[in-house]
């Protein structure tokens, strides 16, 4: 599965909603590419962080893959390492 270009405020909400509701179900396995995000902030950094928090309350295996070298300078910026989803 794949995130299209934008992690923004502006659409992180529904995203939230759709991937809650149709990907992140209990003991399934979900990878994710970011390769195509072009934009992000923080709204759509706590969005890939909140759903690797969901899929594990739901015993779901999220991972993260490819990260564009935009989501892996911003991700850098806030000390998050996606694979883990924890602070370094």
């Amino acid at each position: 599965m794949q995130i299209q270009e934008k992690l923004l405020i502006s659409n992180v909400n529904q995203l939230y909603i759709d991937y809650s509701k149709k990907f992140i179900l209990p003991n399934t396995t979900v990878a994710i590419n970011l390769a195509q995000i072009k934009s992000i902030d923080s709204a759509g950094l706590a969005l890939l962080i909140n759903l690797k928090s969901l899929a594990k309350q739901r015993a779901c295996n999220l991972s993260y893959y490819a990260a564009s070298t935009e989501v892996s300078k911003f991700c850098q910026l806030y000390s998050i390492d996606l694979s883990t989803t924890e602070t370094k």
